[in-house]
């Protein structure tokens, strides 16, 4: 349950940060862009808003104590999935800029499931590769929003 409230508080500051730190990272715009799904400041502050509000809710559910019992919960495998997500998602970062997000979202999916147990290789296998091209044609076929371009091809 712990993890939980941790989870939640990081949501929270995270989409705050994002909030707060927008017109620094996309010149010119405010949260007034929310309005407008073709400014570049769209879905940042789409995607800080929504971790404020998932944030926030698992703040509330932990408060209440309400929180299903996860498996493992409390052993030291808890923490060692956690820093290894977290190392994994930090190195997903990095491979976004250099093999592009086709490639690097394929081998995040990927390695995710892996790190958290879920064995049905075809399945992962299916939805790693078809949720980052279904990302691609939604993103710049149809909204027209660039995802960042790889450096090495």
């Amino acid at each position: 349950m712990r993890e939980n409230l941790a989870v939640g508080v990081v949501s929270v500051a995270t989409g705050a940060a994002t909030l707060a730190f927008l017109p620094e990272m996309v010149s010119g715009e405010t949260l007034a862009a929310l309005g407008d799904p073709y400014s570049p400041a769209f879905f940042p502050i789409l995607i800080g808003a929504l971790l404020i509000v998932c944030g926030g809710i698992m703040i509330v559910v932990s408060a209440m104590g309400r929180a299903p019992e996860v498996r493992g919960e409390g052993s030291v495998e808890s923490p060692l999935r956690l820093g290894t997500t977290t190392g994994f998602i930090v190195v997903y970062t990095l491979l976004i800029t250099w093999i592009g997000m086709l490639a690097a979202s394929v081998l995040c999916i990927a390695g995710l499931a892996y790190i958290l147990g879920y064995r049905r290789h075809v399945i992962v296998g299916v939805a790693a590769v078809v949720v980052p091209v279904l990302i691609y044609v939604l993103f710049e076929r149809m909204l027209y929003v660039l995802l960042p371009q790889p450096t090495l091809f």
